[in-house]
């Protein structure tokens, strides 16, 4: 990303409403920069701010021990970086400040949302029955129940329910995953898809594909999920991962664009030039696909946006923001890397033998330009695509399928 210094005049105060990824990104960055002013992140989560993607791993797999903090507590001390553990109760666009759900009055210059998501409720009969998995607190619910010999149920074949299967395994519970496609990960290329179906199995993992669930019940501390046309799947625990909505509340009672997310433009604004939002909560613009905006819940594009937030605040680019999206989960020791964004129209070209466990798709747009590539235990070609991709060369079809070649040779070329 190249920085064409900005013109805007700097701003005195910065509010962030949001203590996730992406708000302490911003909040550090800011003092990086040489950001002077006043920095204030709101958040009503009693803990201190955490890594999330830990949760599914390390936090459920390991000995009982706290979260993994973002900062350390003297942290926010160190860098005059003022945390407030309230909620937003209003925002005042034109008198430019936030009142907190304390009765406090916080004015701002620049008022950033990261409200972060929430999980999706699963919309059948009983479904506020399952357990959801979003907070440390949800998290350390789930460890508390994952006994050995227990039974668990995971509604949702993402990553996040098929890491959560795998992390169950390893405490010797037995794990059913449900969903309603037709495979697992089915927005990815079906190879892949099809190989990490093969490696949850090989935990010995249930994983029942096409179920249309009907209804849950709980009675005696079973919950009971039933599938049409399938016996009744009944555990100790059932767990929805269906997905999360973005938290938008906040920004529509204050009339800004809302629609799946809070729109911006490709500076991050909102519809008001004062608000900005960025991380899970934001719709940002992207003329490939349908509907021209797109929203993408990834710990690294939330720390990429919260970086060039950062950087345009502080006047050192007023270029917009340049996506680079990439993602990764593994199960076990298998590692699964995907840089960019697929399309349903992309041209696939499998580099490796797609039967095993170590191969890469690559995803061509139709008019020949490379837009995405997922890598199963292929980690240097991981890299390597997110370089291409990033500095806007591209590879042919051959180029990719032949495994003779050095896909360096694309970054010397």
């Amino acid at each position: 990303m190249s920085l064409t210094p900005s013109t805007e005049p700097l701003p005195a105060s910065v509010v962030i409403v949001g203590a996730g990824h992406a708000g302490m990104e911003l909040a550090g960055r800011l003092r990086e920069q040489g950001f002077t002013g006043r920095v204030d992140v709101l958040d009503q989560d009693s803990d201190t701010p955490y890594e999330r993607p830990p949760l599914t791993k390390e936090f459920l797999t390991g000995p009982p021990v706290p979260h993994s903090p973002l900062r350390r507590p003297a942290w926010f001390d160190e860098h005059r970086i003022a945390l407030h553990r309230h909620g937003v109760a209003a925002i005042d666009r034109e008198g430019r400040s936030v009142k907190l759900d304390s009765g406090r009055t916080l004015s701002y210059d620049v008022l950033v949302l990261a409200t972060g998501a929430e999980p999706r409720e699963l919309p059948v009969a009983g479904g506020r029955e399952l357990q959801t998995f979003r907070t440390s607190a949800d998290a350390a619910a789930v460890r508390d129940r994952l006994v050995p010999g227990s039974r668990l149920t995971v509604v949702g074949a993402g990553f996040l329910g098929l890491e959560l299967a795998a992390a169950a395994r390893g405490r010797d519970v037995a794990v059913s995953v449900l969903t309603n496609e037709s495979r697992p990960l089915g927005r990815l290329a079906p190879d892949v898809s099809a190989a990490v179906g093969r490696i949850v199995r090989e935990l010995d993992v249930d994983l029942l594909c096409e179920a249309r669930l009907v209804s849950v019940t709980r009675r005696g501390g079973i919950t009971s999920v039933a599938v049409e046309g399938r016996p009744d799947v009944a555990s100790d625990l059932a767990v929805a991962s269906i997905g999360v909505s973005p938290r938008i509340e906040l920004a529509a009672r204050c009339g800004l664009a809302v629609n799946d997310g809070i729109e911006t433009d490709r500076w991050l604004r909102t519809s008001d030039p004062a608000i900005h939002a960025l991380g899970d909560c934001a719709s940002i613009p992207d003329p490939e696909v349908p509907g021209g905006r797109i929203r993408i819940e990834s710990v690294p594009h939330a720390q990429q946006q919260a970086r060039y937030l950062a950087d345009r605040i502080t006047g050192k680019t007023g270029d917009p923001f340049a996506m680079q999206p990439w993602f990764w989960s593994h199960w076990g020791t298998h590692r699964l890397s995907i840089a960019g964004f697929s399309r349903a129209d992309d041209h696939l070209v499998v580099r490796g033998d797609p039967t095993g466990t170590a191969f890469s798709v690559f995803r061509f747009r139709p008019d020949g330009r490379l837009g995405a590539v997922e890598s199963l235990n292929r980690n240097r070609e991981h890299l390597i695509a997110r370089r291409l991709l990033a500095s806007g060369r591209t590879i042919t079809p051959e180029h990719a399928a032949g495994l003779h070649l050095d896909l360096a040779d694309a970054l010397r070329s």
